[in-house]
């Protein structure tokens, strides 16, 4: 009993682990996708930012941080 205890055991872990890598997976190929997207666009518009509107070049870096944050996060 105790073997076939553990085995079960044994089982569920290597269950519960299959699905947190395909979870982790299925993340980071959405999010990163979505990610990268947002980092294209936020750097189209930054290009066409005119130097003259500083507080929009402050929130599109702060915004592109942010984006690198989380696509570093989403990686790992």
């Amino acid at each position: 009993a105790r073997c076939e205890q553990s085995r079960l055991t044994q089982r569920l872990i290597d269950v519960q682990e299959r699905e947190r890598r395909q979870l982790a997976r299925d993340l980071h190929d959405e999010f990163g996708q979505h990610l990268t997207a947002l980092a294209a666009t936020t750097a189209t518009v930054a290009r066409r930012t005119d130097a003259q509107d500083a507080p929009l070049a402050d929130a599109l870096e702060r915004a592109q941080a942010s984006i690198a944050h989380l696509h570093g996060l989403v990686r790992d």
